[in-house]
């Protein structure tokens, strides 16, 4: 890994967070307590992502998204919807879930 990795990744997600994926977790899995479960590299990015995106713009940024990437591979690309304005929530809800169903199908 390059030096400049962890520096960017800071800059993206707005501090150090993401190191929290490459630390030992204390859940233990259930078939094989002696090994640590830990939360997989991509979709644990995306996760700390979404969450401090809502840190900064709050309910604007609605649950609805959309990973795309081929099967089998880490994801090239997630599509993450926003409201502009908080009164427009309801109808950008509505939207973005019906995108999301016929980006699905």
């Amino acid at each position: 890994m390059s030096e400049t990795w962890p520096v960017n990744l800071d800059r993206i997600f707005g501090g150090d967070y993401w190191k929290a994926l490459y630390e030992p977790s204390p859940q233990r899995l259930l078939f094989d307590p002696q090994r640590e479960h830990s939360e997989p590299g991509v979709a644990g990015l995306l996760r700390i992502y979404r969450e401090r995106l809502r840190e900064l713009v709050g309910s604007r940024l609605l649950p609805e998204s959309a990973t795309f990437g081929k099967p089998g591979q880490p994801p090239l690309f997630e599509l993450l919807f926003f409201a502009g304005n908080p009164r427009g929530i309801g109808p950008a809800h509505r939207i973005a879930s019906h995108l999301v169903r016929r980006l699905k199908q």
